[in-house]
């Protein structure tokens, strides 16, 4: 039961916190054409990559670590068939050099993560984005003309 507490808690304040997946509702997100290439829904098996046209953005993604008595931050929530994946990544670009563009975390489900720097690499002939930061993601995140398979199962 407090497991499921705190994962309800959890959720309810990424969500009030402007977490979900759109634009809080009356938010100003100003666009910049230095991030028009890399804004947009880019998914993995186990992950979804988020960038804003101003250069915000977040990753959500599975740790493949169960949540339990001892283990109650960065951990993945089940509830029946349902996952609720337990890692987290905010993160703002600042510049753009050819195909990637960096910026700083400011958030993240691990602390050590926090303020460092990410990179967002973009492959348009794959239609692909890589993440290159701290929490090493392996698999490429995927935009909708990516081949079938190219980001996982």
């Amino acid at each position: 039961m407090i497991r499921f507490v705190i994962g309800l808690v959890t959720g309810i304040l990424l969500v009030s916190l402007g977490w979900g997946l759109s634009p809080a509702r009356g938010s100003s997100i100003t666009p910049s054409p230095a991030f028009a290439a890399f804004s947009g829904t880019w998914t993995t098996h186990s992950g979804v990559l988020i960038v804003h046209p101003n250069g915000q953005g977040r990753i959500i993604f599975r740790t493949y670590r169960q949540c339990n008595g001892t283990i109650v931050t960065a951990c993945d929530q089940w509830r029946g068939n349902l996952i609720y994946d337990g890692g987290f990544v905010k993160f703002t670009l600042k510049r753009v050099a050819g195909n990637t563009a960096t910026g700083e975390v400011s958030n993240s489900a691990y602390s050590w993560a926090t303020f460092t720097t990410i990179a967002v690499v973009l492959n348009r002939r794959k239609d692909t984005v890589n993440i290159r930061n701290a929490i090493r993601f392996q698999a490429p995140f995927c935009g909708p003309r990516a081949a079938p398979g190219t980001c996982g199962a």
